[in-house]
């Protein structure tokens, strides 16, 4: 699986065995995290049972890791496999199969939109010498993949959102280059997260669910907030 096939995330045997695990949470509202030597962390986040948010940080230019387990508990157990899964997120799981047991609920089609709030004309859409985060490496990193609507801002200023009915998964990313900004996400009837994300840095987002529970959730929204002349990259995919 590439960087885009986003369920969970995996790191490489060789990063395994060097990172330093954590039961405690990275903040009051994760239920897990692992830090690991490559200077990602990685947390785990229930914002109401059944859904599970899972998001990496790390400083601008560290790569992000690549996705491939189907549950959580599998993506703790490949990142940990010598200690024993926090017991929140072995009530999360749970509480993913207990909601992929229930009937498939029908979802709206996708009707993805994005747009930037009050983006300077001064700054166009091109690679430039950025300060604290490479727009090249935010591209290549983040955007393009095989998502049914994806939108990719590059040296923007001073907010943004994307928003969509209808998702199957979705995925967030930004990397503040010049001072910094709050990501917020919701999915949903609004269950999501919000999360600052400081000059040189990013936070990357992918909303973990079993397919048939998962459409319960047919709507989501992430915006750039407290970004008044801020640079930053901003990355929304989704599939239907």
């Amino acid at each position: 699986m590439t960087i885009h096939d986003l369920a969970t995330v995996l790191i490489g045997v060789g990063v395994v065995g060097g990172c330093a695990l954590e039961d405690d949470a990275a903040s009051s509202d994760a239920i897990a995290s692992v830090s690991l030597a490559s200077g990602v962390t990685v947390e785990f986040y229930e914002p109401s049972p059944g859904e599970l948010l899972v998001v990496q940080s790390a400083r601008a230019g560290v790569t992000p890791l690549q996705l491939t387990a189907d549950h959580p508990l599998e993506l703790w157990h490949e990142l940990a496999p010598d200690r024993p899964a926090p017991e929140a997120l072995v009530q999360a799981q749970a509480h993913l199969d207990e909601a992929a047991r229930d009937p498939v609920v029908a979802r709206p089609a996708l009707t993805a939109t994005g747009s930037v709030a009050a983006a300077h004309d001064a700054h166009p859409v091109y690679f430039i010498d950025n300060q604290s985060c490479d727009d090249h490496w935010f591209s290549d990193t983040f955007c393009g993949g095989s998502y049914d609507w994806q939108m990719c801002l590059l040296n923007h200023w001073d907010g943004a959102y994307a928003k969509s009915g209808g998702v199957h998964h979705a995925y967030y990313s930004a990397c503040a280059d010049i001072g910094n900004i709050t990501l917020q996400v919701k999915m949903g009837s609004g269950d999501g997260g919000i999360w600052d994300i400081t000059e040189g840095t990013y936070r990357y987002y992918s909303w973990f669910a079993a397919s048939p529970f998962f459409w319960d959730s047919s709507s989501t929204r992430g915006d750039i907030l407290n970004a008044t002349n801020n640079r930053f990259h901003y990355f929304a995919g989704y599939w239907d």
